[in-house]
């Protein structure tokens, strides 16, 4: 689907997370209990744990996003959790083979992964379609461009709801908004998960990709 260098670079990090698969596995055992009761698990205390995973979207949601905004005619796409840039990769390539002249606003809180974020998306050619903001994105989603015109959350759980506040007065009417871990993390995506589908300003379906994927389309009338 992708370009042959960025499929490359994407297929590269795809095996890199699924070689991390077990060692993740391993450190949420002690909080299975409340994922499987949809409890929230909150923000972790030690964030060092995180600093070489990809948490990646998987090949099936990459694919989805690059059809969806390829389709779409995306000029803005924002995405709450960077990390690697799997995710940017195919949002990138979406919107330059879409030739909208568009680009990915990606947020990145560990200064690790937005150098390595960089350095994958620069060999997959696509710098030019993307600007990492290194932060909270809580704050640095504050100052946006444009409308937005689709809208990934993929980090932190818990803090999801607070970056759709912060993106959703400049989400373009029709604007997709494109949920992950909506089935690992339940009860900490709950409020998303309210808001997505209520009916009140969004129409939303959720699909089994990586054990549930939400995505709503918003109505700003």
């Amino acid at each position: 689907m992708l370009d042959p260098a960025s499929q490359a670079v994407v297929d590269r990090l795809h095996a890199k997370a699924q070689a991390q698969r077990n060692g993740l596995i391993r450190h949420y055992l002690p909080q299975l209990p409340r994922l499987l009761t949809g409890r929230p698990i909150g923000v972790s205390d030690d964030m060092s744990f995180y600093k070489d995973k990809l948490l990646t979207i998987d090949p099936g949601q990459g694919e989805l996003l690059y059809l969806l905004a390829r389709s779409k005619g995306v000029r803005c796409a924002v995405e709450f959790g960077t990390s690697f840039g799997v995710s940017t990769l195919y949002l990138a390539a979406a919107i330059r083979d879409a030739g909208t002249g568009g680009r990915v606003i990606g947020t990145e809180l560990e200064p690790e992964k937005v150098a390595a974020a960089k350095a994958n998306i620069a060999a997959a050619g696509l710098t030019a379609q993307v600007d990492i903001r290194e932060g909270d994105a809580r704050t640095t989603l504050r100052d946006l461009p444009g409308p937005v015109d689709l809208l990934l959350l993929d980090g932190w759980p818990s803090l999801a709801m607070e970056v759709l506040q912060v993106v959703e007065p400049r989400l373009a009417d029709g604007a997709l908004v494109f949920v992950d871990n909506v089935g690992h993390f339940p009860g900490d995506l709950r409020a998303v998960i309210e808001r997505l589908t209520s009916g009140q300003r969004y129409r939303s379906s959720r699909l089994p990709l990586n054990s549930g994927t939400l995505i709503g389309v918003y109505d700003a009338s």
